[in-house]
């Protein structure tokens, strides 16, 4: 059971989704409402914070509708399916 465990958990590290990083060019806006402020005034930055939040909302709404696969067994229906779908689940977030 330890090695199916082992080999699931590598398999689900092989399904993590990689979310967007805004580009290097917006790193240099500091962490003060002042330096947000500044930011928020200019259109350009604006948008490109708006497009990579919105591929985030898609791609955990995407993660989100996945259906749990249905069990191969009578044997496998239970507490420890459940709970090996939603560690895979929290695996992949």
């Amino acid at each position: 059971k330890f090695s199916n465990l082992l080999q699931e958990a590598a398999a689900s590290l092989q399904k993590v989704e990689e979310l967007p990083m805004p580009d290097a060019k917006h790193e240099n806006i500091g962490a003060t409402s002042a330096a947000f402020a500044k930011a928020a005034v200019e259109s350009d930055v604006v948008a490109h914070f708006e497009s990579i939040v919105e591929r985030w909302c898609s791609q955990t709404e995407h993660m989100l509708e996945e259906k749990q696969p249905p069990a191969k067994d009578a044997e496998d229906v239970g507490p420890d399916s459940e709970f090996d779908f939603w560690r895979g689940r929290m695996a992949r977030f």
